[in-house]
């Protein structure tokens, strides 16, 4: 009888040990799947991750300031393959992305569109101050932005801005940046 109890724990903690690994090998598939299948997204699918990565941090106290955020939204959501290169000296225009994966756009901010990136230097409150946000929604009169330090420091929030309040900051130093 005992030796049945043996033969039958040998074999059943044999199975969970199977299946532990068997999950963690799946984990680690599904993980691999995603990191290896960004190139195969969709524009739509990849604004998707952008944008689900940044509202996973929405309400919450991240620890950073705009960029270092935007950065880290775009590694993780790229599952490491696209880095959001540095900012020039002039605080609005970012560093060529030399793998291609992060295009500038020349373009009104009326024309701005989802997942879009801003980088831009604005004129608020008596001082030039650079901010990134990233584009929640456009409308006729604005957008909506995600960010990190603009409705709290180091937190991530929403929040709407008019063309005309855009450009009474702005002026033309900004740059729309999306990520492919």
């Amino acid at each position: 009888m005992k030796a049945k109890i043996v033969l039958f724990c040998t074999i059943f903690f044999a199975m969970l040990s199977c299946q532990k690994e068997e999950s963690a090998e799946m984990k680690m598939t599904v993980k691999e799947k995603r990191s290896l299948d960004w190139h195969s997204l969709s524009q739509s699918q990849k604004d998707d991750e952008i944008m689900n990565t940044a509202f996973a941090d929405y309400g919450l106290y991240v620890g950073i300031q705009c960029k270092p955020w935007v950065q880290r939204v775009v590694n993780t959501a790229t599952s490491g393959h696209v880095t959001v290169p540095l900012t020039q000296s002039n605080q609005y225009q970012w560093y060529d992305d030399q793998s291609g994966h992060i295009v500038g756009r020349s373009t009104l901010i009326e024309n701005v569109q989802r997942a879009d990136i801003i980088q831009m230097y604005l004129y608020i409150n008596g001082g030039w101050t650079p901010h990134t946000a990233i584009v929640v929604y456009k409308d006729s009169s604005g957008m909506m932005w995600i960010d990190s330090n603009w409705v709290a420091t180091n937190t991530v929030g929403t929040h709407y801005v008019t063309y005309s309040q855009f450009y009474s900051w702005a002026s033309n130093r900004y740059t729309v940046y999306h990520v492919q």
